[in-house]
């Protein structure tokens, strides 16, 4: 027997070992082997075990027994050793001297063992070192053939095989960075989103699948690093005290643009330095075993502080004198509405690195292997130009161009990569990468891998991915290069690609051409995505057009029939088939809205979609919670459970009158009442919020804030004759935040603000008692706001049942 090739495995399907294989697990499709665990397992050696029985019984059929060591007895055939057993130790493994989350795969005899160092637990994030879990990847990987595709069970290609058989193995690793972590942008948006999905069974096993999947691609932490924009509430707690501590703006004052959160500091203040290193060493006096570094990274803005220390700390581009450098900022400032003035600064990553180890000199005071970690952002992106770091200065670089990318600006983000490394720190890459694309195919495998393998090459210790998107039927390419370099940083992105594509089996090269029409499309329309990453889902038919669906939809279609009558292979294919028409109807469904404000036809093919994805529930085929949350913004959304037996009659007007009561006296004063004068009241439209329109604006001209409090809402509308005798209600597409409602002077019902997506929620109320039928009815609405944009911010509809 020969060991093959995993094309050859899919074109035979099975699997093979040598003829001088040591440990047979399987022998014509009967289980030959037991698995054996320790007395009292770790719960990640426990999950290794039915992890390996499981992906046996995929191959062969053949079910493995796992055992406690103290039950092993005198059994017969080979046996599995993993994590810490006395047999283990009797074979020479000593775990103990293992790296942390280190491994070893190793045959002895007619014994396998897979060992490493391991701690209690499998949960997704935290330190929970999971070596013999590793031990097992590796395993099933390398001797089985297995890849993980995408979640679920249909994402797992597992060669079928009567015998495993294995041959003498000895070999060693430990995962390639101290922390590799892709953030659940499911799990993002789950919290943005209302309880109903939440709760629902597909939502639960989606993301159940997502964690195992993310834990077969090795995610974790070897030690826990603390970072993310550090000082949010400083400027709340130090404001008042110690405003020196917060940026000096070019108008002579220490305070905010914008939220309070985003302030930047004031980096070169001592006080600060202290205040920082007193705070850290306070948290691991009270938590030794928590994070291990001190946190200074910046809030979510620019550096802008223009005080003479931080100016001091700065270096200065060649030829610019300080003179002209403020000048440049003053004059900046004065037009900032035009661009951003904090460019006139130029670069501060010298300031930024000194700061890095001000602190990292106090911190050492209290331990001498003291670790900082600082962010490569903003305008503090590049590499200094002459202060140099240590390696216990951790630099997290969140670069500032996403892919596709062109060559000069792949250039441009290598070189930045490089001369922090070569400034003597350690990176850890912090992208937002994968957050572009929504739901569509945007594929960019081959560029992402290859930057990937260069920053692995070149003084990467660990990944946060902002994030995994989840989008596996359109963007499968791209998330199996992001999940699977991470095992494997050094592989070349286009033998990785093949594992992928080698899982559609006799599909393989048509879904690889299908990807690459999708590949160079996404080039192409790159430079058009400006809006954000989320700004574009209004714009997603004039980016993913009906020309580029009609172009690929042949290269799918031949794919299904070369995949034939292999049932597997067949049915991923139809997996990327749900993607595709669920993309093209999504894009069909933001044509619809932006093209007409007909009511009915938007909520037709706004009904074919939610079908559709009430279909897709549970199956990975996209992120329905992000693409909920993402589309919220955009897309008037209507509850199936409001309409259903209900007859839409119309639209209430689009613009109504509102005032402000700051007081929060309009209640007791009734302005509920339909005979209040409103001619005073301010114009305001129903298809934003109050913040986003002139009223808000002005209130924030003559104010210096946004309002929150408050507001009166108020509009006429008809209710037609023919109504009377039937049930009327009005649906609300959404209210930020609370809302209380009055028709004709008759209060008919309040939509409290009680969970978090409540102001995304629409809400029906009914009416019937109150409705004037055959005139002109006085709807008023009073809203409650106390953060956030405000008001009734999408239309309301007349309905009756």
């Amino acid at each position: 027997m020969i060991r093959l090739t995993i094309a050859c495995l899919i074109a035979l399907g099975v699997l093979v070992g040598v003829a001088s294989a040591e440990v047979t697990l399987v022998r014509d499709g009967q289980p030959a082997a037991v698995i054996v665990i320790p007395d009292s397992p770790a719960q990640v050696v426990e999950y290794a075990a039915r992890e390996l029985a499981h992906h046996v019984r995929r191959a062969s059929g053949a079910d493995l027994e796992t055992v406690r060591e103290a039950d092993l007895g005198d059994r017969a055939g080979a046996r599995v050793f993993i994590g810490a057993c006395e047999g283990t130790a009797a074979a020479g493994i000593d775990v103990t001297a293992l790296p942390p989350e280190g491994w070893v795969t190793r045959t002895v005899g007619d014994d396998l063992f897979l060992a490493g160092s391991d701690r209690s637990g499998y949960q997704l994030y935290g330190p929970i070192w999971a070596g013999s879990l590793w031990a097992t990847y590796e395993l099933l990987e390398t001797e089985l053939g297995v890849r993980w595709l995408w979640p679920g069970e249909l994402g797992e290609f597992v060669p079928r095989a009567s015998t495993i058989a294995l041959p003498d193995l000895d070999r060693t690793g430990a995962p390639a960075f101290l922390q590799r972590n892709l953030r659940s942008a499911m799990a993002l948006a789950g919290n943005r989103i209302g309880p109903e999905m939440l709760e629902s069974e597909g939502y639960r096993q989606a993301q159940a699948d997502e964690r195992v999947w993310l834990r077969r691609m090795r995610m974790g932490n070897t030690v826990t690093f603390t970072y993310g924009h550090a000082f949010g509430d400083w400027w709340e707690r130090f404001g008042e005290t110690h405003p020196e501590w917060f940026n000096l703006l070019p108008n002579g004052r220490r305070e905010p643009l914008g939220h309070p959160s985003h302030i930047s500091m004031s980096v070169a203040e001592p006080g600060l330095h202290e205040q920082i290193v007193a705070e850290w060493w306070q948290r691991r006096q009270e938590n030794p075993d928590g994070p291990v570094n001190v946190n200074c990274c910046e809030n979510d803005t620019a550096g802008l502080c223009v005080c003479e220390k931080c100016l001091a700390w700065d270096v200065l581009p060649p030829g610019q004198t300080p003179e002209e450098r403020m000048a440049l900022v003053q004059e900046k400032w004065r037009d900032q509405d035009a661009f951003r003035w904090d460019t006139g600064l130029g670069s501060l990553s010298d300031r930024y690195a000194r700061f890095y180890l001000a602190v990292q000199e106090l911190a050492r005071e209290h331990d001498p292997d003291a670790m900082v970690f600082g962010y490569a952002y903003g305008n503090y992106r590049e590499p200094p130009r002459e202060v140099r770091l240590n390696a216990n200065v951790i630099i997290g670089y969140v670069p500032g161009i996403r892919f596709p990318a062109s060559a000069e600006d792949r250039r441009s983000r290598r070189d930045e990569w490089q001369g922090w490394s070569d400034a003597g720190a350690r990176l850890l890459l912090r992208p937002n990468y994968f957050l572009y694309g929504y739901c569509m195919p945007y594929v960019f495998a081959e560029q992402f891998g290859r930057e990937f393998g260069f920053c692995a090459r070149n003084g990467m210790i660990g990944t946060d991915f902002d994030s995994l998107t989840g989008m596996w039927a359109t963007q499968g390419p791209n998330l199996y290069v992001l999940g699977r370099m991470h095992a494997t940083p050094l592989a070349d992105p286009q033998a990785v690609l093949a594992e992928y594509y080698a899982g559609f089996g006799p599909a393989a090269e048509e879904v690889r051409a299908y990807f690459d029409c999708w590949a160079a499309r996404s080039e192409d329309l790159a430079a058009g995505m400006s809006d954000g990453w989320h700004g574009y889902v209004a714009r997603l038919h004039e980016i993913w057009t009906d020309e580029m669906f009609a172009q690929a939809r042949p290269l799918l279609d031949a794919a299904t029939v070369a995949a034939g009558g292999d049932r597997e292979s067949a049915a991923r294919v139809a997996f990327l088939e749900q993607g595709f028409e669920h993309a093209r109807l999504t894009a069909e469904v933001a044509r619809v809205f932006a093209e007409t404000d007909d009511l009915a036809a938007r909520l037709e093919v706004l009904g074919r979609l939610d079908r559709m994805r009430a279909q897709m529930a549970g199956s990975s085929v996209a992120n329905l919670p992000m693409i909920q949350w993402l589309e919220t913004r955009y897309f008037e959304r209507w509850p199936t459970a409001e309409l259903e037996g209900r007859e839409i009659i119309g639209q209430l007007p689009l613009e109504w009158r509102l005032r402000w009561d700051p007081e929060e006296v309009g209640q007791a004063q009734g302005w509920f009442d339909p005979a209040i004068d409103a001619a005073d009241w301010l114009e305001v439209s129903v298809r934003s919020a109050w913040e986003k329109q002139p009223v808000g604006e002005a209130w924030r001209e003559e104010h210096g804030r946004d309002y929150d409090g408050l507001a009166w809402y108020r509009v006429e509308f008809d209710v037609p004759e023919a109504l009377r005798g039937r049930r009327v209600f009005l649906l609300f597409g959404a209210v930020d935040e609370g809302a209380t409602v009055w028709v004709n002077g008759q209060l008919v019902g309040e939509h409290p603000f009680i969970h978090e997506a409540d102001w995304t929620t629409p809400f029906a109320m009914e009416f019937t008692d109150a409705a004037r039928f055959g005139e002109a009815n006085t709807v008023v609405v009073l809203v409650e706001d106390r953060t956030g944009a405000g008001g009734v911010w999408r239309p309301v509809l007349l309905v009756a049942e």
